[in-house]
C-alpha cells in the first residue's frame, strides 16, 4: 500500500532504504531499524476498509511488538540521529498514539516531533538547493504533516500549539520571498 493520505514516507526513498537495510547490513542505523518497524506497525494496523480505523487496543501482538521496537530506538533518534527519517518515525508513532483510546502519549510525541522538525530547519529553505526534488517534497510534506498533527492534538487535548514558531517562520519566509519578487 502507498499512503497517499498522510505520506510521511516517500515510496521510492523507503523502498531503497529497506532494500539497503537488508542487502547492506553495515549501513544499518537506529533510525533505519526504527523506520522499518514503524512501517510494519502502520501496515499491520492499516484498516482493511475505509470505514475502519487504526486500533492498537485490539490486542494485535505484532503491531505492539513493532511499536516496542521503535520505542527502544527513540533515545538515539531524539538525541543522536537528527534526521528526516527520525522525524518520520516520530510521526508514525504520533499517528499510532493519536488513534488509541488513551491518546495522551501523542501530546508528548508531537511536541518532540515539532522540536525535531525545528532542529532540522524544515521551516527554512537554506539547505534545499543541495537536495533532490524527492527530498524537497518529503521535507515539505513532513513539515505540514507535523503541523497538522500538532494542531489537531492541541485542539483535542486543549494544549498550546508546539509548532507556532515554525509556522511564524514559514510565514515570514513566504512574505520575504514575495517581497523579493516584487
Amino acid at each position: 500500500h502507498v499512503n497517499s493520505i498522510i505520506p510521511i514516507f516517500s515510496e521510492s526513498t523507503i523502498s531503497q532504504m529497506i532494500q539497503n537495510y537488508y542487502n547492506i547490513p553495515e549501513q544499518r542505523s537506529q533510525s533505519k531499524w526504527a523506520a522499518v518497524n514503524i512501517i510494519l506497525a502502520l501496515a499491520t494496523l492499516l484498516p482493511s476498509s475505509p470505514s475502519s480505523s487504526l486500533d492498537l487496543g485490539s490486542g494485535d501482538g505484532k503491531a505492539a511488538k513493532y511499536v516496542n521496537n521503535v520505542q527502544t530506538a527513540l533515545p538515539a533518534i531524539i538525541t543522536r540521529e537528527e534526521s528526516l527519517l527520525g522525524l518520520q518515525v516520530m510521526l508514525g508513532l504520533v499517528i499510532i498514539s493519536h488513534t488509541m483510546k488513551d491518546s495522551r502519549p501523542a501530546v508528548v510525541l508531537i511536541g518532540t516531533a515539532v522540536r525535531l522538525a525545528h532542529r532540522l530547519r524544515l521551516h527554512t529553505n537554506n539547505t534545499l538547493e543541495t537536495l533532490s526534488e524527492d527530498e524537497v517534497v518529503q521535507r515539505h510534506r513532513v513539515f505540514w504533516i507535523t503541523y497538522l498533527f500538532d494542531k489537531d492534538i492541541s485542539l483535542r487535548h486543549q494544549r498550546l500549539l508546539f509548532s507556532q514558531t515554525l509556522i511564524l517562520a514559514w510565514t515570514f519566509r513566504l512574505n520575504t520571498l514575495q517581497t523579493m519578487r516584487e
